[in-house]
C-alpha cells in the first residue's frame, strides 16, 4: 500500500498485476495523460485522463471519473463500493481469456460519451442516466436498482437490461 497525504498524479506506468496487490490511498489519484494503470486499488477519487485496465479482480473505494481523453477497459471484477462512475470518454466492459469484466457496486453511473457493455459483461448500479450526446451499447447486462434513463443521448440494447424500478426511460 503507498498512501499519499492529498493528491497522487501518475504520467507514467503503475501496475498491480500479478502475486499480490498494489493499493494506492490518496484523496485524489489523478491519471494523466500518457499515464497508465493496470489492476491497482484505489482508496479516494481516481480522475483518468490516459488508460486505466482491469483485467484482474479489483476495488475502488472512490468516484471514477474517466476525462474525454480517458479509455478505460474492464474486463474481471471492479467493485465500486458504492461510488460514482462519470465517464465522458471510452469506457468498455467485455471478457478476456480468462475472466469476465462485471463493474459492480457503483451508487450512480453516468455516461456523456462512449460506454459500452460487451457480450458477457455486466454493470450494475443504483441509478444509470446516460445524457449528454453519450452513447451506451448493451450487449452484455446492464442491471440498475432505479430507472435506466436515456436523455438526450443514443442507447442500443442487444444484450439485457434490468432495471429494477422505474424500467427504461428514454427521452432521446
Amino acid at each position: 500500500t503507498l498512501t499519499v497525504t492529498d493528491t497522487f498524479e501518475n504520467t507514467g506506468s503503475v501496475d498491480g498485476s500479478g502475486t499480490g496487490t498494489l493499493t494506492i490511498n490518496a484523496t485524489d489519484y489523478i491519471n494523466g495523460v500518457g499515464g497508465t494503470v493496470n489492476n491497482v486499488n484505489v482508496v479516494g477519487n481516481l480522475l483518468n485522463r490516459s488508460s486505466l485496465t482491469y483485467d484482474e479482480d479489483s476495488f475502488l473505494a472512490g468516484n471514477l471519473t474517466n476525462d474525454t481523453t480517458g479509455l478505460v477497459n474492464v474486463s474481471a471484477g471492479l467493485d465500486m463500493r458504492g461510488n460514482n462512475v462519470t465517464n465522458r470518454g471510452g469506457f468498455t466492459i467485455g471478457t478476456d481469456a480468462d475472466s469476465a469484466g462485471n463493474l459492480r457496486n457503483v451508487n450512480d453511473l453516468v455516461n456523456e460519451r462512449s460506454f459500452t457493455i460487451l457480450g458477457g459483461g455486466t454493470a450494475s448500479a443504483n441509478s444509470v442516466l446516460n445524457r449528454n450526446g453519450g452513447a451506451m451499447s448493451v450487449s452484455g447486462t446492464l442491471t440498475s436498482a432505479t430507472a435506466v434513463t436515456n436523455v438526450g443521448a443514443t442507447m442500443m440494447i442487444g444484450g439485457v437490461v434490468n432495471a429494477t424500478t422505474g424500467g427504461l426511460i428514454n427521452r432521446a
